[in-house]
């Protein structure tokens, strides 16, 4: 969303699935309150899938995969960690 600011100001703000997206590979790679706040979002399973699949496109390693099949199932999205 683009809200600007008199003449000078542009703000840029993200949506809530581009949160759930950065917050997943966040919470990913560096845990801590990134998993909180992905929490805070509720993302559906549709909505995390889409997200998981975005972040392998950033990181391609099977570590990374594995990592984050098992963040999804500690997350309780058991069916997206055996889509992916």
């Amino acid at each position: 969303m683009k809200k600007n600011y008199g003449e000078y100001l542009t703000v840029y703000y993200i949506s809530r699935i581009d949160q759930i997206y950065f917050k997943l590979y966040a919470s990913v790679d560096r845990g801590g309150y990134h998993v909180e706040d992905l929490k805070k979002l509720k993302p559906s399973a549709e909505e995390i899938e889409n997200a998981a699949r975005w972040s392998m496109t950033h990181d391609v390693s099977d570590g990374y995969r594995e990592i984050l099949k098992d963040f999804l199932e500690r997350m309780g999205y058991y069916d997206v960690a055996r889509k992916i």
